[in-house]
């Protein structure tokens, strides 16, 4: 969370860890500054999770837009920059030209209330890693009904998510195969998670 303090002076920004209990209990050091009329969106569209973070920082004097990856350490790392923007504006993420990569959609304001919407194209496919778990094998693809997957080492978790980052699929377990029978026609992420704790994202078309 960010936003302004008790006395509407000072900016904050806290990061809390979810314990599994329902409490938010551990305080880490966010990876952004204390920002005025934030933008927090987290997102595990581009495979492995996400922080956008945008505002009016408090030692600065322009606005700013940032995205941070979660490293192997628990650690949000700067990843990528953007025209920076705040106040009550929203982040979309999604593909949205076609080509297969998740892209970065945002609206909100500059400093002196000017209107800002900006769309940025991910040509280069930012943040799909697809060769985290070594041997492993997904088909059929295309896929019409079960999606096979096979692993040198168990599967423990397969979420599917479609290009809007919404999670449509979590099977948990001893994994081999993802029915995707209910899912419309387009492409979309799988995120399989094997026993030893390794992860990797494969991009997969429905028919």
């Amino acid at each position: 969370s960010a936003g302004s303090d008790q006395t509407g002076v000072g900016a904050i920004a806290q990061l809390r860890k979810y314990d599994g209990s329902g409490v938010f209990g551990q305080t880490l050091d966010p990876p952004f500054q204390p920002m005025f009329k934030p933008i927090i969106e987290f997102t595990s569209a581009f495979g492995g999770l996400r922080l956008f973070a945008a505002g009016a920082p408090e030692s600065a004097q322009a606005t700013t837009a940032e995205l941070y990856k979660l490293g192997v350490e628990g650690i949000f790392e700067f990843e990528e920059s953007f025209d920076g923007v705040m106040g009550s504006g929203d982040v979309v993420f999604g593909d949205l030209n076609g080509d297969g990569y998740v892209d970065v959609l945002y609206s909100g304001a500059r400093q002196l209330g000017v209107p800002i919407v900006r769309v940025y194209l991910n040509s280069a496919g930012l943040g799909i890693d697809e060769n985290s778990l070594e041997n492993l094998g997904v088909y059929p693809n295309p896929v019409i009904g079960r999606l096979t997957i096979e692993s040198q080492v168990p599967i423990e978790l397969v979420e599917v998510y479609n290009m809007l980052g919404q999670k449509v699929i979590s099977v948990s377990g001893v994994v081999d195969s993802v029915n995707f029978e209910g899912l419309s026609p387009n492409m979309y992420l799988v995120h399989i998670k094997s026993e030893d704790g390794n992860t990797t994202v494969k991009k997969v078309i429905k028919q």
